[in-house]
């Protein structure tokens, strides 16, 4: 089983998008897929501990959406409280953990060593979390795996992420619960491309989803909208 987590606990709550594409993948590639969303907990602490105590993963993926709360007087940084999260989680399971998202990307080997997480994902997460999870339970070769930051023989290692220029996301959308994030005035959207060829320096998209825009095709981005509908 693989068990996805929504770290992210910001308000107004968005939805935790890759991670919904990455559990879709995952199980149209046969994977079995659990999903705890700590932006919908009361007790955070609390969930995660009954969670955990239902389930025996095998590989544990961390979505890790922002690094800051983007608010200059608070100026909040919550790698800090991602490295808890991982200390917490590995007191309830001994699977390895993965960390992945747009926030996560952009500083992806200073935050897997930060954390002491097992591995993290930069860039593209769909096919990489097929790829980790195969290699986890049956071969442990990791050096295919695209975007993956890992480590050997006390060496962080460093894949180069893939960028597909005809890649395709899943259109079902019903594994995270979006009707909950409407009905508490957040939001639920929805990628029509990736990657950003231009230097912004505020935004994140060419480090996290490279530098070369990508398209989807249309009608796949409409039935994923009439899927949330």
């Amino acid at each position: 089983m693989l068990t996805l987590i929504n770290t992210n606990r910001m308000v107004p709550p968005i939805a935790p998008i890759g991670l919904e594409y990455v559990a879709e993948a995952c199980g149209r590639a046969g994977i079995e897929v659990s999903i705890l969303d700590l932006a919908l907990c009361e007790e955070p602490a609390k969930a995660i501990r009954e969670f955990f105590s239902r389930r025996n993963p095998s590989l544990i993926g961390l979505s890790f959406r922002n690094v800051d709360d983007c608010f200059w007087p608070s100026a909040e940084w919550f790698v800090p409280g991602l490295a808890q999260l991982v200390r917490d989680i590995r007191s309830l399971s001994d699977a390895p953990i993965v960390l992945g998202g747009v926030g996560f990307s952009v500083f992806a080997r200073q935050v897997v060593e930060f954390t002491v997480a097992d591995f993290g994902v930069r860039g593209d997460g769909e096919a990489a979390t097929v790829s980790l999870y195969r290699q986890i339970e049956n071969g442990r070769d990791f050096h295919s795996v695209p975007g993956l930051i890992w480590r050997q023989g006390g060496q962080t290692c460093v894949n180069e992420p893939a960028w597909p220029a005809d890649f395709s996301l899943p259109v079902r959308r019903n594994m995270v619960d979006n009707r909950t994030y409407f009905a508490r005035g957040g939001q639920c959207g929805f990628e029509t491309k990736r990657g950003c060829n231009r230097l912004c320096l505020y935004c994140a998209d060419p480090l996290s989803k490279g530098s070369i825009p990508r398209s989807r095709k249309p009608a796949e981005i409409a039935d994923e909208i009439e899927s949330l509908l």
